[in-house]
């Protein structure tokens, strides 16, 4: 993903100048509303505050006092809105008792329709306020502030926050929640999720208290949680409690710089922001096809950011939405239909429907019930889109362990002094896997397992057989998947191993030739940098194939670089090259018993790195939530994805 520093400009949260912008691939840079699609974001690689570019919003207040007054829903999430109001009072409930606290007087900033200060003033029978766009500016002290998915959308946050900042007592807290863009980016993406053109700042914990510490402010309080904006979809929050009083001790807890949103993780965020766009605007152009050829048109219900995305593509959708905002109004000098407007139309044309937005639930709902119309013409899109399965809070008590641990320094430098301990012991020798010794962390074996599971690949290339304990693990888990179609009554894929070795050695070609599922592997005794090789490898690749890349043979820079360069063309979008052992570089050297021609600075992390840095490694990126998740890896830095 391509980016370029911006001279002489300074973040806005920290004041720092590293400021970098970054295009939006799939923006159309127009919009009917007063603000318009971004097209490109700005993020300092200071503090990682991200924010959209902010030259066009001339007319915010207008957007929300006329079209888009945040409020809850009455229906259909009434309850879950409720839920996450009460379980926010009783954070603030837990907190005050902690720090003694009462509260007598209470401003809620960006209220909706006022549910949670109705909430709030019952549970603690004191007196709410609210200030919402075009209210007169409160000029009175409160003991407690709170501001709840609102800051996202301001156009100066950390100089707007300050005149709320204020107005809080000396012993008051401030309670906020905002979306998390570090979470966005491993958990759920699209083309229409966090980069849009109503959520101008993106943050994450660390930069949420960077602007906290900075305007003079102490956090006493925050964690990642999830708040449910669908029937099916969450998005991932922060919550955070700030006090100017640094005497209050609850339960504090600094955020690790960890925890910071970088250039790497926008590049790969707007990379799988953009796979998606391109895998919808495909089946969006099958279905235009269809509804063409059976004499049928097609209407977009929804005019959301993601929707008008794609009506800007297809000119010849019929455009229609509900919010009354739109009615009466053009899109590129396309009316914009009325649900009345609609069923006039439908009366006389064949139709179908398209549907794709975060609510896409309700928008169908609506079309069977209000507008009677046979589901088999309704389309429903969720590409791009995570749709959270029921047990929700399992997982995001989980993802919160993984990031609490990732943050946690102490833990990473044990994980790291263990594995240069088992190292001397030869530990990584004694596994097995279907009986052929597997020279590979069983944490690991556990996170290939995962991306085996999610890729679904069809081949995989190994280089590097060693014992064949890897060839034996990837081939047992292409079996299962086959068996896993048998049972579904799918037609079994082709699955199977290609495994390269510069010296197969006897004994292991003899033990290897014994293995129930020798026949799922091919292999090839060559360097596996050898370009004569290559046309033995093509062969084997079908167009439908998806590819996998196992990298685990010489270590040093050279070879792995090398490797990388001629095997990434294989590898599948979607797909993973894992280049095994790259965390011999951040290894105790004297830990290895057995010299080597690599070591630090010539090995695989730096062939990584350099590989990166080329043009065939621009659509490739670095992921590190399977090591983040299992800590003990020798891959920490190996598990590239190809957008």
């Amino acid at each position: 993903m391509n980016f370029s520093p911006i001279p002489n400009a300074q973040c806005e949260i920290c004041g720092c100048e590293s400021l970098a912008l970054f295009q939006v691939p799939y923006s159309i840079g127009i919009d009917v509303f007063p603000i318009v699609d971004p097209g490109s974001l700005c993020l300092c690689n200071s503090c990682g505050f991200t924010a959209n570019d902010k030259s066009d919003l001339e007319s915010y207040s207008e957007y929300y006092s006329v079209y888009n007054r945040h409020s809850t829903r009455l229906t259909g999430l009434s309850l879950q809105d409720r839920l996450y109001y009460q379980a926010n009072i009783s954070v603030i409930k837990d907190l005050s008792l902690q720090a003694s606290a009462i509260f007598s007087n209470h401003l809620d900033i960006g209220p909706g329709d006022k549910l949670f200060t109705e909430m709030f003033a019952e549970s603690f029978d004191c007196c709410s306020e609210t200030y919402d766009i075009g209210d007169s500016f409160p000029s009175k002290c409160y003991d407690i502030i709170t501001i709840f998915h609102s800051l996202e959308h301001w156009r100066n946050p950390k100089e707007q926050l300050k005149q709320f900042c204020e107005l809080l007592g000396e012993n008051g807290l401030l309670f906020i929640t905002v979306p998390d863009i570090l979470r966005y980016e491993s958990t759920y993406y699209g083309a229409y999720a966090a980069v849009d053109s109503e959520h101008i700042n993106h943050f994450s914990a660390y930069s949420m208290q960077v602007m906290l510490n900075l305007l003079g402010l102490k956090i006493v309080y925050w964690c990642h949680s999830d708040r449910q904006v669908s029937e099916k979809v969450f998005y991932p929050e922060i919550k955070i409690v700030a006090t100017w009083n640094s005497s209050i001790r609850l339960t504090e807890d600094i955020v690790s710089g960890n925890l910071k949103f970088s250039s790497t993780e926008l590049s790969r965020y707007l990379a799988k922001s953009r796979r998606d766009f391109n895998i919808f605007v495909a089946a969006v152009d099958d279905l235009v096809s269809k509804c063409k050829t059976n004499g049928r048109s097609l209407i977009l219900y929804g005019l959301g950011i993601h929707g008008r995305r794609i009506a800007h593509l297809f000119p010849n959708l019929v455009l229609a939405d509900s919010s009354p905002f739109f009615h009466g109004k053009k899109l590129e000098e396309r009316i914009i239909y009325s649900p009345s407007n609609i069923q006039e139309l439908v009366k006389t044309t064949p139709c179908e429907f398209l549907v794709s937005a975060v609510n896409s639930e309700r928008i169908v709902e609506f079309l069977k019930t209000n507008m009677h119309v046979n589901t088999k013409y309704i389309h429903e899109f969720t590409l791009g889109r995570n749709l959270f399965p029921a047990d929700q809070d399992f997982r995001s008590w989980r993802d919160l362990n993984i990031l609490r641990n990732k943050s946690d320094l102490s833990l990473q430098q044990i994980s790291l002094q263990w594995h240069d301990s088992v190292r001397k012991s030869n530990y990584q020798y004694l596994p097995e896997w279907f009986g052929r010794p597997i020279i590979q962390d069983p944490q690991d074996v556990l996170a290939i397992q995962e991306i085996i599971f999610k890729v679904n690949p069809t081949l995989i290339i190994e280089t590097g057989i060693a014992r064949g304990g890897s060839l034996s693990l990837s081939a047992s888990l292409l079996a299962a998947l086959m068996h896993c179609d048998f049972l579904n009554g799918v037609k079994p894929l082709n699955r199977r191993v290609i495994g390269i070795d510069v010296d197969i050695r006897k004994e292991n070609d003899f033990e290897l030739a014994q293995h129930p599922l020798r026949k799922m592997m091919k292999l090839i005794q060559a360097s596996s940098i050898d370009p004569e090789i290559l046309p033995l490898i093509e062969a084997e690749i079908t167009q439908d194939d998806i590819v996998l890349v196992i990298l685990d043979s010489n270590h040093t820079r050279d070879h792995v670089y090398e490797e990388l360069c001629m095997y990434s063309k294989y590898v599948t979008s979607g797909s993973y090259a894992i280049v095994q052992d790259t965390g011999l570089e951040d290894a105790d050297q004297a830990s290895f018993s057995v010299e080597r021609p690599w070591g630090f600075g010539n090995g695989p992390k730096t062939a990584v790195r350099d590989f990166l840095a080329t043009s065939l490694g621009q659509d490739f990126h670095k992921t590190t939530d399977l090591p983040d998740k299992y800590l003990i890896t020798s891959a920490r830095d190996g598990f590239l994805i190809r957008f």
